[in-house]
């Protein structure tokens, strides 16, 4: 809030009114230009690019001038974000994986060769990293990194304060020397040549699950393993409001609708889904269910199976509605949103469900029972999210006698 001193003469408290106002005009028509841009297409998404506090060309210089003294760490790389993206997670091999393998939630044994030699520890503490803060989360990004020929040298990009949303700089790799180049956002997704970037990952390590070990839920974020295994069938129940039963709402793909919600240079996108719902007349809670997606997979507008993944555990006819969202992952601090749920005969009451500031909404939709067991009934099983659809699913069991 802005406070005016009572000194101001008139004058210029007209002027300085005049001058509020034809701000505010200005900020209306621009907020509703990119308002319309966004209604247009029904989701929302960042304006301006977060670059890291720390450049990285250092480090992608290192990596260049590595590569050009040895070839084979090219695969080395190659192989490990192939194993990384076979969890479903997006191109990214962390330092942290490669300094510290044996701590590593991806990979069993350490197989980096001289590729660690490219992130010096002390070059790392200069900036203040550690691998108690996973070396501030500075991972190698190869997009389409499943294209690679097997023997065209990468172009290494970085990113620093003349990056922008759509241009970056790097090395390309010579016999004799780097040279100097820019790459743009259509030479990067025409995928004619390989390019990695040194960047800084949009998620923390700390919230991997141990995946090398079969786990994919930690702290209540169930991180969903995708099968392509074709549509699931349409279950033949449909007496969908029996005290006996128990009715698991669910969804078993999300497909992307082909829009890239992080710049080229960060990435895909680390969508996650919430669902909110009842599970007593009094309180509520939520499920978070992980979906990240590569760069190539959202181009490519590809559908992801996950098998099944719970949106409502047990939807009592008295619970009236579930409210499902879905977000692109940018991190920063918390700010919790409210759902309000609705009880059959009841007053409703509210839900906190968290997010995070920089976290981009892409879609959402309040489902009511009958409206989600009718179209199910249909064979209607799709909701859009913004871009994207979902896919959903109803299981039914008999609940257990006491």
């Amino acid at each position: 809030m802005i406070k005016i001193k009572k000194c101001f003469d008139k004058t210029k408290q007209i002027t300085l009114k005049l001058t509020i106002i034809l701000v505010i005009v200005f900020l209306g028509i621009f907020v509703d230009s990119c308002q319309n841009k966004d209604d247009d297409n029904n989701f929302i998404y960042q304006k301006e690019a977060k670059l890291p506090n720390v450049s990285t060309k250092i480090f992608a210089k290192e990596l260049a001038y590595a590569i050009q003294k040895n070839p084979k760490i090219v695969k080395t790389i190659n192989n490990s974000v192939d194993i990384i993206s076979s969890y479903g997670l997006d191109e990214n091999l962390t330092v942290f994986d490669i300094l510290n393998t044996d701590k590593s939630v991806f990979f069993s044994k350490n197989n980096f060769g001289d590729l660690k030699s490219v992130f010096s520890t002390e070059e790392l503490k200069n900036l203040g990293f550690s691998s108690d803060n996973y070396y501030g989360n500075l991972n190698i990004y190869w997009g389409y990194h499943d294209d690679w020929d097997g023997k065209t040298n990468p172009i290494v990009c970085y990113i620093d304060n003349t990056t922008t949303s759509t241009i970056t700089k790097g090395f390309k790799i010579e016999k004799d020397k780097l040279v100097d180049v820019e790459i743009s956002e259509e030479e990067f997704d025409s995928e004619k040549q390989p390019i990695i970037v040194v960047n800084v990952n949009d998620l923390n390590y700390a919230v991997y699950p141990d995946f090398k070990n079969g786990i994919r839920i930690k702290d209540g974020v169930d991180w969903n393993e995708w099968i392509d295994n074709g549509d699931n069938d349409a279950n033949e129940n449909s007496v969908y409001n029996n005290p006996k039963k128990i009715y698991k709402a669910g969804y078993t793909y999300l497909q992307s609708g082909g829009h890239q919600y992080d710049y080229w240079w960060a990435g895909g996108s680390e969508f996650y889904i919430e669902a909110t719902f009842a599970t007593t007349e009094t309180t509520g809670t939520y499920a978070e269910h992980s979906c990240p997606f590569t760069r190539k997979q959202i181009k490519h507008k590809v559908k992801k199976s996950c098998g099944f993944s719970i949106l409502h555990s047990d939807w009592k006819t008295n619970f009236l509605n579930v409210d499902f969202r879905l977000f692109e992952s940018d991190g920063g601090s918390k700010q919790p949103f409210t759902v309000s749920l609705n009880i059959l005969n009841k007053v409703s009451f509210n839900v906190s469900v968290p997010k995070r500031s920089y976290d981009d909404l892409v879609g959402q939709v309040n489902v009511s029972r009958d409206s989600f067991m009718a179209s199910y009934d249909n064979g209607d099983k799709l909701y859009q999210l913004g871009d994207c659809t979902l896919t959903t699913d109803l299981k039914i069991y008999n609940r257990p006698t006491k």
